[in-house]
């Protein structure tokens, strides 16, 4: 992977990392980003209804994602069910 493919990875690492900060407290009371692939942004939510709603506003949330100047290597969100056993956070989201 060249200079530039790690420094994609980087920033959408950052966006997991900030995934409270970037969509506000009351999606992160609901969801949680948790890994970050191939310019998409993976992200755990709790209720079915919850991850529906932002399905629908997916969207809107990659354009405020996209705002960040680390958020500009994200395409998409793929929205998961949360399931026990999904651990908290990948390692490489804390890795400065």
């Amino acid at each position: 992977m060249g200079r530039f493919g790690h420094l994609k990875n980087y920033h959408g690492w950052q966006v997991v990392a900030h995934w409270p900060e970037i969509v506000g407290e009351h999606y992160a009371r609901h969801s949680r980003a948790y890994k970050f692939e191939d310019g998409t942004v993976y992200v755990a939510v709790k209720e079915d209804g919850w991850r529906q709603r932002m399905s629908l506003e997916s969207e809107m949330i990659v354009e405020k994602i996209r705002g960040y100047a680390f958020g500009r290597t994200v395409r998409k969100l793929r929205l998961v069910r949360e399931e026990k056993g999904l651990p908290e956070h990948d390692d490489r989201a804390s890795r400065n």
